[in-house]
């Protein structure tokens, strides 16, 4: 793969709660630390499920590689956690090489999900067609009340086709498949790749970004 000659710093926007994974050095030591800081307020039965399903998405994505990555807890309507990792393939405009290491990623990514993925496209607020892969793994755990997980595959080309952002998206609640889309479209199409240094404008309101989610969940209400 040939990479851009000019560095570039990853940046997009998070819904608020998110804990970047960069902060985390031993996942199952980072947790028990966090239940200690919900302790009075969680109940054992929230403990459970949640703990059950943080295990099953540090599972789901053992050995993926990320430039950017985060988990997010929900209490309501049910207990649920939610993990993002974002990868960024760089490259060199309509070149071979770079052709071939997006598919490379792509199908790695999408091997994740297994045979029995459905897909949807996006649009992304300046234009580009991005597209979610995604599926329910189905799960007997009884701690996991919806019968299952999501995992789902998010791609978007980079502006000027120098590359593709991919997100791999999980939620431990099946009912809210919705949901876990929209948050990787929203995502995707904030995205940004900044030169060292420079900061995205702080007066940039999302708005496109949360049409987009708008768009998305009318095209899935009605597929």
């Amino acid at each position: 793969m040939t990479e851009t000659s000019t560095p570039l710093k990853i940046w997009q926007r998070m819904p608020p709660g998110w804990i970047e994974f960069r902060a985390i050095d031993d996942p199952d030591v980072w947790w028990e630390s966090y239940l200690a800081s919900g302790e009075g307020w969680l109940s054992e039965e929230a403990t459970r499920v949640l703990t059950t399903a943080f295990r099953e998405g540090v599972s789901a994505f053992a050995g993926t590689s990320f430039d950017f990555a985060g988990v997010h807890l929900t209490f309501e309507p049910t207990p649920a956690v939610w993990m993002m990792c974002t990868q960024v393939i760089q490259t060199v405009k309509d070149s071979a090489a770079a052709k071939s290491a997006v598919d490379t990623h792509r199908t790695l990514a999408l091997a994740k999900l297994g045979a029995n993925g459905s897909a949807t496209t996006f649009r992304s607020g300046d234009g580009r067609v991005g597209t979610i892969t995604y599926t329910a793994v189905p799960s007997d755990n009884p701690a996991l009340k919806s019968g299952g997980v999501l995992l789902a595959v998010g791609e978007l080309p980079l502006p000027d086709r120098r590359g593709s952002a991919f997100i791999t998206g999980f939620c431990s609640d099946l009912d809210q498949f919705h949901d876990l889309l929209i948050r990787i479209a929203f995502t995707l199409d904030t995205l940004q790749l900044l030169p060292e240094g420079q900061e995205p404008p702080a007066d940039q309101p999302g708005q496109a970004a949360q049409t987009v989610g708008s768009e998305l969940r009318g095209v899935l209400d009605h597929g």
